[in-house]
């Protein structure tokens, strides 16, 4: 399971993890791997930063 930042390309994350696991496994157990699947459980929005001005007023 993976949370992605907004605006990251979804497909491309999910095809980098699962070269990135499958070659590890193979390389650790010799064996082929069959499928990795990949669960997009979120996208994380950034924070927007408030401006100067609000926090002066806020205090």
């Amino acid at each position: 399971q993976i949370i992605v930042d907004y605006g990251v390309k979804v497909p491309e994350v999910c095809a980098n993890i699962q070269n990135s696991v499958a070659t590890a496994l193979e390389t650790m157990t010799g064996l082929p791997v069959g499928a990795i699947n990949i669960l997009v459980q979120g996208v994380r929005f950034k924070e927007e930063e408030k401006p100067a001005l609000e926090e002066e007023e806020n205090d």
